[in-house]
């Protein structure tokens, strides 16, 4: 019986590598996702680099840790600490684009010329993001009844819309 033992251990190691290693692949591809969405906010608002570094890092660092982990539960733990870090440094992102930019005038300076051929329009200013999260439209763990996801579906609806109408955009976790 004692024999036994072992090579069940051993199966169970091996399966629960696989599971890791799939669950791992899956959330570094999304923290990927995350960057890539952290990096196009970025390149609109022409970001400085210390903003860049500062917004893309906390992801960076995120997406290093779960490659090394072995366990389902941190790995689903980091990925959840991604989503919060994207929202982060979106925020980070948003607030810097909503301070204008210091101008540094050279000495003697009293005008800034125009550049010609230019449209003198400003930029428009990015939208703000909202964090739209879809469990919290639920009273309940499950939806059973064409009802149920009716009702549900309508009110997450009127709460996108009500974003949308506010001039944001609204992100859904």
């Amino acid at each position: 019986m004692v024999n036994r033992i072992e090579p069940l251990v051993a199966t169970v190691t091996s399966v629960n590598e696989q599971l890791a290693q799939d669950k791992r692949e899956k959330a570094l591809l999304s923290i990927d996702g995350k960057l890539v969405e952290v990096q196009k906010q970025l390149a609109a608002s022409a970001a400085t680099p210390e903003l860049s570094n500062k917004a893309l890092k906390p992801l960076q660092d995120l997406k290093a840790r779960i490659a090394g982990l072995t366990s389902i539960a941190q790995i689903f733990y980091q990925q959840e600490q991604a989503a919060e870090a994207m929202d982060e440094a979106i925020t980070l992102i948003e607030a810097a684009a909503a301070k204008p930019a210091p101008v540094v005038a050279s000495p003697g300076d009293a005008t800034k010329p125009v550049q010609t051929g230019q449209p003198n329009v400003p930029a428009p200013a990015p939208k703000a993001t909202r964090v739209v999260r879809a469990a919290d439209f639920s009273n309940q763990p499950y939806l059973e009844s064409e009802a149920e996801v009716d009702a549900f579906l309508a009110h997450l609806k009127s709460e996108l819309l009500a974003v949308i109408r506010a001039g944001q955009k609204a992100r859904v976790q």
